[in-house]
């Protein structure tokens, strides 16, 4: 069952981190692109989501909104962070770090569930953050181009990651205190990172429309667009096919998370989880974007393997 679940994670993350690194790639992203590609992110998982099974009735009370808004919170502040965080750093490392997230919960778990942390955990965690300094690096290759790493890409990857963690903590309170209602909670939580960056959109689209002497809220989102990069009816149309990638395999990795979360010990299934996703990682940016980096980065790979073995035992 365990394996199952880690291969069916790890096939889901794969597709993931192939379709958004093609739409990093295709739009200019900045702080404002990143907020706007979060809320459409969260309109189409929840488009998805109707789509996919299990199709049962939800049962929405505003008790079950406090945790996926919680959570959305973080998870806007994740894909914002992982997004700006894949235009100035490696791929591949950058994914490795945000299964760091892992650790989050792990932790919590001896505060809010009464688990316990024994030395080879503590072992484990110690290992996992020594392996972020072997991850340092000045530049990396994606194929022939040589790319210069900038100091904000530590804080951007760290930062995602932390952020995914806490969301992770929220995702596990919502499961102990509505059992049955996962599904309930993915799409609430879709609807609210959807809700989360509107009024910064509404804003910035009113402030530039205002600015023109003959305000035209459709010219102004044709110039933003362009300006973001996508400037043909095709364009927009490829970038739709990456977002329901992107989307359709973040809400089934999302669906194989939330489902079997409390199933297991945190200290067991978390880092199973990481080991799942970084072995994804590792595999998509050595064989798909023929990325070449450090040695010292790959021995910061096999740390951050062990360290996660180590916290399954």
């Amino acid at each position: 069952m365990v394996v199952g679940v880690m291969l069916g994670f790890a096939l889901t993350r794969i597709v993931y981190i192939l379709s958004t690194k093609q739409i990093q790639n295709k739009i200019k992203m900045t702080l404002g692109a990143a907020l706007v590609m979060a809320a459409v992110y969260g309109l189409f998982q929840l488009v998805y989501l109707f789509m996919l099974p299990p199709y049962v009735p939800l049962e929405i009370t505003w008790g079950k909104c406090l945790y996926p808004a919680l959570a959305a919170v973080c998870n806007t502040a994740f894909i914002v962070l992982y997004l700006l965080a894949l235009g100035c750093g490696s791929s591949s490392v950058t994914n490795i770090i945000s299964y760091y997230s892992m650790s989050v919960p792990i932790i919590a778990g001896t505060f809010l569930w009464g688990e316990t942390i024994g030395w080879l955990s503590m072992i484990g965690l110690v290992l996992t953050m020594a392996s972020l300094l072997l991850f340092h690096q000045k530049d990396y290759s994606e194929g022939t181009v040589k790319k210069k790493v900038s100091a904000s890409w530590v804080f951007l990857a760290v930062g995602s990651s932390l952020a995914q963690g806490i969301a992770g903590i929220f995702a596990r309170e919502f499961v102990a205190t509505y059992p049955g209602y996962q599904k309930t909670y993915l799409v609430l939580g879709s609807l609210f990172i959807f809700l989360i960056p509107l009024p910064y959109i509404a804003w910035n689209l009113l402030k530039k429309t205002v600015a023109q002497e003959q305000p035209n809220i459709m010219l102004v989102l044709k110039q933003s667009l362009k300006a973001c990069g996508i400037g043909s009816r095709k364009a927009v149309l490829k970038l739709v096919g990456l977002i329901s990638a992107t989307t359709i395999s973040f809400d089934l990795g999302n669906m194989v998370f939330i489902f079997f979360v409390d199933q297991y010990d945190s200290a067991l299934f978390y880092p199973l989880m990481s080991i799942a996703g970084i072995i994804a990682a590792i595999g998509v940016g050595f064989f798909a974007f023929k990325e070449k980096i450090p040695k010292k980065a790959y021995w910061g790979m096999a740390v951050s393997i062990v360290a996660v073995c180590i916290l399954s035992i």
